[in-house]
């Protein structure tokens, strides 16, 4: 069974709840193929003493310290590759030269990283074994990992030729 470790910055915040159910509905469905871990690291506030970039370092900080890295690591960004869904399964389920050349299968487990409310740190970017965007459109945070969740269910069930992608 494949293990997914997902970081997130921030918990989902009381006008955002509307998001678990979905969460919860694809882990389920997930939980035949995957074993998914969540990971919340603190979401460092603004103030007028610390810059955005000093929150983008302390935010990775946090993220890094969840990471191995032997495990295939995927950053979550717009300025991320792009793909299709089917591109994306291709990608997530088996090899791709985005990650050097390594095989999926050479990887323990890979960690999805979401960003915070700023995004990442260059830090962070620099780190990973992959950038990947779900879209050039910028949805709030939290709402990303219910989108991540979504199409990591899709994925799965375009390798096993499922009909949830018609």
């Amino acid at each position: 069974m494949r293990n997914l470790r997902i970081i997130a910055v921030g918990k989902i915040k009381q006008s955002a709840k509307y998001l678990m159910p979905g969460i919860e509905l694809y882990q389920k469905r997930l939980s035949r193929v995957m074993k998914v871990e969540w990971i919340e690291v603190p979401e460092e506030a603004p103030s007028p003493t610390r810059s955005i970039a000093q929150i983008l370092e302390r935010e990775a900080e946090s993220i890094l310290k969840h990471c191995d890295w032997a495990d295939r690591t995927v950053l979550l960004s717009e300025r991320g590759k792009e793909m299709n869904s089917a591109e994306f399964a291709h990608w997530f389920l088996g090899g791709n030269p985005l990650d050097g050349g390594r095989s999926h299968a050479d990887w323990d487990r890979m960690i999805f990283i979401i960003g915070g409310a700023f995004g990442t740190s260059e830090k962070l970017v620099e780190r990973v074994s992959s950038v990947i965007s779900l879209s050039q459109l910028t949805f709030p945070h939290q709402m990303v990992r219910l989108l991540l969740m979504e199409q990591l269910y899709r994925a799965v069930t375009i390798a096993q030729n499922e009909p949830y992608h018609k």
